[in-house]
């Protein structure tokens, strides 16, 4: 290796951290401050804008509004990612896939 592109290599290194340190800073300066918790007292639900859907789907819930289509299929999607990460642990990996392993 040449000292340029160990240089150029130092450099990039340097921009990557100097990045990321005003990235961090910028992270914790936007935190709103908090609140001492023995002085919260709580906050409260405004049902007010719930209380017709309620009434809606009380009174004919066939005719109620459903999630689109695409936030079901969004949905399906996310489970399926869930279920590939799951069946990709070790654990699952290395079970018996069929039957015929389970011979007694």
């Amino acid at each position: 290796m040449s000292g340029v592109e160990i240089l150029l290599r130092l450099l990039a290194l340097a921009l990557l951290l100097g990045y990321l340190f005003i990235k961090h800073r910028q992270r914790i300066l936007n935190q709103p401050l908090r609140e001492d918790p023995a002085k919260w007292t709580g906050t409260t639900i405004d049902v007010a804008r719930l209380r017709p859907r309620v009434a809606r789907v009380r009174g004919d819930y066939l005719a109620a509004p459903r999630p689109s289509a695409r936030s079901l299929r969004y949905r399906c999607h996310l489970l399926a990612l869930a279920g590939r990460a799951v069946s990709r642990l070790p654990f699952f990996r290395e079970r018996a896939t069929s039957l015929d392993d389970f011979k007694m």
